[in-house]
Order: structure tokens, then C-alpha cells, then sequence
């Protein structure tokens, strides 16, 4: 038996005889705060992947969404070689500016 698959009272007390009225609140609001502290943390893994420098293997101008992080490594001569551009503005594929 998984504790995973229980969810009410019915659940529990069917799964775990013994279990008092108090227990099956606990268990569910302890079952709730993991659920939501699991929506935040996939909530701020995905804000902290827009924050990251793009790369690809073409210029970025007409090409490429700019994110967050505003930044953007051409590595098409690398590993010689890496051009960064930059982008003023968020969600924009135009406006990169070579960084030299």
C-alpha cells in the first residue's frame, strides 16, 4: 500500500484500521501543503529556465524568441569563436544587437 493513493477518509480508514479522526485531518492537510509547495516549486523551475542565456548555432535576428535572460551565444564558430547578442526587449525575435 502506497499512503500516495489514499485520498479521504475513506481511504485511510479502510487502508489504516486505527486511524483516529485527527490523523486523517493531518494527513490531508499535510497531503495539500506538499501538493502546493510541489506547484511552487515547479513554478519557480520553470521562472528561473527563462532567465537562461540562449544558445544556438545561428544568428539569433528573425530566429530566436528572446527570454528573460535578454542574452543570446551564437556558437556556429565555436569553439573559436562565440558571438553574444543581446535583446532589449522580452518575446521579440527582432531587435538582437551583436555584442562585441
Amino acid at each position: 500500500m502506497s499512503l500516495q493513493t489514499l485520498k479521504g477518509y475513506r481511504d485511510v480508514s479502510a487502508n489504516l484500521p486505527g486511524a483516529t479522526e485527527k490523523f486523517v485531518q493531518d494527513y490531508s492537510s499535510l497531503k495539500e501543503d506538499l501538493s502546493g509547495a510541489e506547484r511552487a516549486i515547479n513554478s519557480l523551475l520553470e521562472t528561473i529556465e527563462s532567465f537562461k542565456p540562449l544558445y544556438g548555432d545561428q544568428t539569433p535576428e528573425g530566429n530566436i524568441t528572446s527570454n528573460d535572460s535578454l542574452v543570446y551565444f551564437d556558437t556556429t564558430n565555436s569553439p573559436t569563436s562565440v558571438t553574444m547578442y543581446f535583446n532589449n526587449e522580452v518575446g521579440v525575435k527582432t531587435g538582437w544587437v551583436q555584442i562585441n
